[in-house]
């Protein structure tokens, strides 16, 4: 189990530890200086806010947490290219609701609106996060930022030359085909193997569903990934901006009523009422769900709804594990120890949206933690499972063959 833990890591940083070597590929030959400005209702435009104050942002990626004000930022950018070079401009936080950029176009500020709440093809370039075109010289340039968000107000700027920008698109693609094409292989063999038992006549009651459900929950883990990423927007649904604004907060809700069920196919008679209370958060859950179709609004879904529900679910989840492994013991602890590393992949990558950490690599990736070394969990319990139902087979085998020899020379004395 610890080696296989070592490997995930190694594996993650492999392919994701893009720490050092994402700022690598910014280009370091570009000055670059941050300042914001918190506007609390949200009444300025862009010429109230050129007679404003800005202060100097603290931290190369200014971090707000969830906060209902509108930001502004102000980018000043120069380089030391005596004529004008083309850059890509990128701001990488894909979960940003409205995105206002303005650059200056002979003496006027032209806006160039963005955001997931817009469609994916009205964006400048075709990136799943929000990028620009623009040129730099030695003389210093001006960009204002307007942001409006619900969901963690994070401003990471990046700079990147057009090779240095396909060359991270390049890697991005590589890394995202790789680790959904795995995590649909995974899927794809729950689905059939729950049906596969179906089909060799072991019913849904008998096999509980587990295969199902967890099948169920990666699906839904997988579409998190998607909004969170951007990659949701820009491969699976562009033309739908409701889910691509929404769709993080729906397969939360998703993740939790399958985790739930998945939870439940452990559990046997003594356990009752709480198999009626893991049923109760799976209703409320796809309650909520309905809700947000036909009524949802990010402004209170997030700090109202997702956030005190979500993690109140999950602390139910795992008061309901702790409990069956203070019961059942070493058959339910591969399901403690995934859940553990479950939730502190979900803590990191929280504590970055609420600003309680800097956007460290590894917390900011902490969904993609978590998952990954989850998934490992259950793969090593798995497989270590087969492995004692097949030496518990193989004991039987022998004792059933040593009784026949026993037999046998029995019946010869006599």
């Amino acid at each position: 189990m610890f080696k296989f833990f070592i490997l995930c890591i190694l594996t993650f940083f492999l392919f994701l530890g893009e720490g050092t070597l994402l700022n690598a590929r910014e280009v370091r030959s570009v000055s670059k200086t941050i300042e914001y400005f918190e506007d609390v209702k949200g009444k300025y435009d862009i010429n109230d806010i050129l007679l404003e104050s800005f202060l100097l942002a603290s931290t190369e990626v200014p971090n707000f947490g969830l906060s209902s004000s509108v930001y502004w930022f102000r980018a000043t950018l120069k380089t030391k290219n005596t004529s004008e070079t083309n850059y890509i401009l990128s701001v990488e936080n894909p979960l940003i609701d409205e995105l206002t950029l303005y650059r200056k176009k002979e003496e006027v500020w032209s806006p160039h609106k963005t955001g997931d709440t817009i469609a994916f093809g009205k964006r400048e370039i075709n990136d799943r996060n929000f990028s620009f075109n623009i040129k730099l010289s030695e003389k210093p340039k001006v960009f204002y930022f307007k942001v409006k968000t619900y969901s963690g107000v994070i401003f990471p700027l990046k700079v990147y030359s057009p090779d240095s920008f396909k060359e991270k698109n390049d890697r991005d693609n590589y890394f995202y085909g790789f680790f959904f094409g795995v995590i649909s292989w995974i899927i794809l063999f729950n689905f059939i193997s729950y049906f596969y038992s179906i089909f060799i006549g072991v019913s849904h009651e008998e096999n509980k569903g587990g295969y199902l459900y967890l099948g169920l929950y990666i699906l839904s883990f997988m579409g998190l990934l998607f909004s969170y990423t951007g990659t949701g927007a820009k491969y699976i649904y562009p033309n739908f901006p409701w889910l691509q604004n929404q769709g993080f907060h729906i397969f939360i809700l998703l993740t939790q009523v399958s985790f739930n069920s998945f939870i439940k196919t452990y559990l046997n008679e003594r356990f009752e009422k709480m198999g009626r209370i893991i049923d109760f958060f799976k209703y409320f859950s796809l309650s909520l769900l309905i809700l947000f179709l036909f009524a949802g609004n990010e402004e209170w879904t997030v700090l109202y709804v997702v956030l005190p529900y979500g993690l109140f679910s999950i602390n139910f989840s795992g008061a309901c594990i702790f409990v069956l492994h203070k019961y059942e013991g070493v058959s339910i602890r591969p399901l403690l120890l995934s859940f553990i590393f479950l939730i502190l992949g979900i803590l990191m990558t929280l504590s970055v949206y609420l600003g309680l950490f800097k956007n460290l690599f590894l917390l900011e990736n902490g969904l993609f933690f978590g998952l990954i070394v989850q998934l490992g969990t259950f793969s090593t319990a798995y497989i270590g499972m087969l492995n004692r139902q097949k030496l518990e087979s193989e004991n039987k085998a022998g004792e059933l063959e040593q009784a026949k020899q026993l037999f046998r020379t029995f019946n010869e004395i006599c």
